[in-house]
């Protein structure tokens, strides 16, 4: 995992339903809201992907539940 890539590692970490890999890129100071270029945010992905426990943390952790992507999709 490099500093470049943190914030689609984060991402893609997410949608796996990695915690530990998502709370170190939080650690390391990725956005927590940070999204891909379909504005989906980590949330969104791992919501869409049914990994809820991933969610939970996200949310735990102060992710924006109410955050829309390009379609106006949220993670509920």
């Amino acid at each position: 995992m490099s500093i470049k890539n943190l914030p689609a590692d984060y991402l893609l970490a997410a949608q796996q339903g990695d915690i530990d890999k998502v709370k170190t890129c939080l650690a390391l100071g990725v956005d927590i809201n940070t999204c891909d270029r379909q504005g989906k945010t980590a949330i969104t992905l791992a919501s869409l992907y049914q990994q809820y426990a991933c969610v939970q943390a996200l949310i735990d952790a102060g992710a924006d539940i109410n955050k829309q992507d390009h379609t106006c999709l949220n993670p509920f």
